[in-house]
């Protein structure tokens, strides 16, 4: 159950971040790569942009934790009485 909540949490926090990009309609005619668009938009059609967008983050995240780790730390080191 506290896992659970915890993925909840992580999920609804990285829909929230996602939300935030702004949506820009606009118009390109590549004509090379009309065939890339068109695998793209097939992979719609079997999976949600934010589902894969979700997974991105998550691997984003794991990746670059322990960086994100030791500037907290160092941050928090810089304070004082803080140990």
């Amino acid at each position: 159950m506290l896992v659970e909540l915890l993925f909840k949490l992580l999920f609804g926090l990285i829909d929230i971040i996602i939300s935030l990009i702004p949506s820009f309609d606009f118009q390109i005619d590549l004509g090379m790569l009309n065939p890339v668009k068109e695998v793209f938009a097939f992979l719609d059609n079997a999976v949600s942009v934010s589902l894969i967008l979700s997974i991105l983050a998550i691997i984003f995240i794991r990746d670059n934790f322990t960086l994100i780790k030791n500037i907290f730390f160092a941050i928090v080191r810089k304070i004082p009485f803080v140990d």
